[in-house]
């Protein structure tokens, strides 16, 4: 009885322990990390890993080094929406975001929303590259409105790298430096994509210590839908041909001084 007892509390305890666990944080990423932002360029509301699991269905980890927020949402009420089918975070480094912006107020706005993660490690020179696809809809109905740049021309795609890191813009990578989806007709729904150094990463760049993210700036009409599907890879480059020169010489030098130890 005694054993039975134990079977049935292990049984217990296996099929519990996932449930338990199914949205918790890994280590890696503390509850208070800031990992996105989203709202009007004026104002937006900082929004922490805590608050992205408790705003999503679930949380899977791919990885140990990867965390996927699956099916979630943020409203402002009467301002805007931020929906995501899929937001993936991994410190190895690369982010991605899958999902949409909805403008709810009564008027056209330059809005902004970044995701970012922590890397881990540090990484002294970098090569990246990214990929977005962008949508507008026309939601309302009306043939008029779109989406754009915002009123600064800023692009409406930029992987950053150690942008949190105080003065520090980290702003590497601008795509749709020219986005214009105007409706001609009644529910239009219009497409933009762009992709730099990818498949690869292949483009050089900057150290990368802290962090790594997606800053998306636009501007979209009263009462319409941009979605996006956006990618942000990093990797750690080929040292350079004198670093490689310094490790051939040093592996030269052991081989050297093992055969004269082997002759002695």
């Amino acid at each position: 009885m005694k054993r039975l007892f134990l079977q049935v509390l292990f049984l217990s305890l296996v099929l519990l322990v996932p449930v338990l666990t199914a949205n918790a944080l890994p280590l890696w990423l503390p509850g208070n990390t800031e990992v996105a932002s989203a709202g009007p360029q004026s104002d937006p509301m900082t929004i922490t890993a805590m608050m992205l699991e408790a705003n999503s269905s679930s949380i899977t980890e791919t990885s140990p080094d990867s965390v996927t927020f699956m099916d979630g949402s943020m409203t402002m009420p009467g301002m805007w929406t931020w929906t995501w089918s899929s937001i993936t975070l991994d410190r190895d480094p690369n982010v991605a975001f899958a999902g949409a912006f909805n403008n709810i107020s009564g008027m056209a706005q330059d809005f902004v929303f970044s995701i970012s993660t922590p890397i881990s490690p540090a990484l002294t020179s970098t090569l990246y590259g990214g990929s977005t696809t962008v949508s507008y809809g026309d939601a309302d109905f009306s043939g008029s409105g779109g989406l754009t740049n915002d009123t600064s021309s800023n692009p409406a795609y930029t992987g950053t790298i150690d942008r949190s890191l105080p003065g520090n813009p980290g702003e590497v990578l601008n795509m749709l430096v020219s986005l214009s989806l105007i409706p001609t007709l009644a529910g239009d729904t219009l497409f933009a994509n762009e992709t730099q150094g990818l498949p690869g990463p292949t483009i050089s760049g900057p150290a990368a210590n802290s962090t790594i993210g997606i800053l998306h700036r636009f501007n979209l009409s009263s009462l319409d839908q941009a979605t996006f599907n956006s990618t942000f890879q990093v990797i750690q480059a080929v040292p350079e041909p004198a670093s490689l020169l310094l490790l051939g010489t040093g592996i030269a030098g052991i081989f050297g001084l093992r055969r004269r130890m082997n002759r002695n």
